[in-house]
């Protein structure tokens, strides 16, 4: 299932977009964009996350999450009865998804987010989740702070530590089945071919890349302070 994710700070305020009025200014050559609507949330969201024109999901970083099934015109929040910071989200259809953050927090849905139910990950030496990444209800790759890959499946009922990447503050993951690719902060970008297991560093045209964005395993954008390339 195609998926779209966005991560950025809302601020309380939440801002939905599509083709509509031109926000882009007069220079712009691509489609106009549009406010959808805006809502006024009592919870400041740090992370969007869409399966599909409909369903989504807004994480904050402590509180609960947000679910919209209308295309963001109305959404409903959902308390944790974890009391931690959730730092990433990852969901596969319209009621089933996971949430990760600090304390070895790994959280499951499967009503859409209206209630959680908290895995373990036994062999765990980081406390700190700070990606989770599932193509279907039973596949999914964890990532540590320090670097740490687990993988599952089971739906995240037993995780397996799959190697020791050693590469902290990555701010990018991305799996395809035995492929995947995770940016690091400093600009690094590895890909896996054997489902985590193993990583090795692309040969970069910079060394000043800051974020990363991947849509497959070969086809992906690196923005540096001053032009974008791919």
């Amino acid at each position: 299932m195609k998926q779209y994710f966005l991560s950025t700070l809302f601020c309380g305020l939440l801002l939905l977009f599509s083709c509509g009025r031109n926000l882009t200014g007069p220079t712009s050559s691509g489609p106009a964009l549009g406010i959808v609507s805006e809502i006024r949330l009592e919870h400041s969201p740090s992370k969007i996350f869409f399966i599909d024109a409909q369903h989504g999901w807004a994480l904050t970083d402590s509180s609960g999450i947000y679910r919209t099934s209308d295309g963001g015109g109305r959404w409903e929040f959902h308390p944790f009865d974890v009391r931690t910071r959730f730092l990433d989200m990852s969901f596969v259809n319209p009621t089933t998804g996971w949430a990760c953050g600090f304390d070895n927090t790994v959280l499951h849905t499967t009503d859409g987010g209206r209630t959680w139910q908290r895995q373990t990950i036994a062999s765990a030496v980081d406390s700190t989740f700070q990606h989770i990444d599932f193509i279907g209800e039973q596949t999914g790759w964890l990532f540590g702070a320090r670097g740490d890959v687990y993988g599952t499946t089971d739906g995240g009922e037993s995780w397996r530590l799959l190697c020791r990447m050693q590469r902290p503050g990555l701010t990018f993951v991305r799996m395809w089945g035995s492929r995947g690719v995770a940016a690091q902060h400093s600009g690094l970008v590895l890909q896996t071919p054997d489902g985590g297991r193993s990583w090795s560093a692309l040969k970069m045209p910079t060394e000043r890349a800051g974020q990363a964005f991947f849509i497959d395993p070969d086809h992906g954008w690196l923005i540096q302070s001053d032009a974008p390339f791919s």
